[in-house]
């Protein structure tokens, strides 16, 4: 998994995070018994927040985004932060 944080931005001194990237692989075979390789990324960027008077976006509680293969990626917060 990759995260970019957002350095102007902290809370409780740990940079935000705005973008996380995690890339899926698969290894297996198909019905006739061949190997079946692949990868899928998903990628969170935030949407735009009130923070920073509106001018950065960070990833919340809640944001997920999911691929065709199920494989899920999201957000859990464990701290509090107000973004309104």
């Amino acid at each position: 998994m990759e995260l970019t944080s957002y350095a102007a931005l902290t809370v409780a001194g740990t940079e935000v995070i705005h973008k996380a990237e995690c890339t899926f692989s698969f290894l297996g075979e198909n019905s006739g018994g061949s190997a079946v390789t692949g990868s899928s990324t998903v990628t969170l960027t935030a949407d735009a927040q009130p923070l920073q008077g509106g001018l950065a976006g960070v990833l919340v509680d809640g944001n997920q985004d999911s691929d065709g293969y199920g494989n899920t990626l999201s957000v859990t917060a464990s701290g509090v932060l107000r973004t309104g």
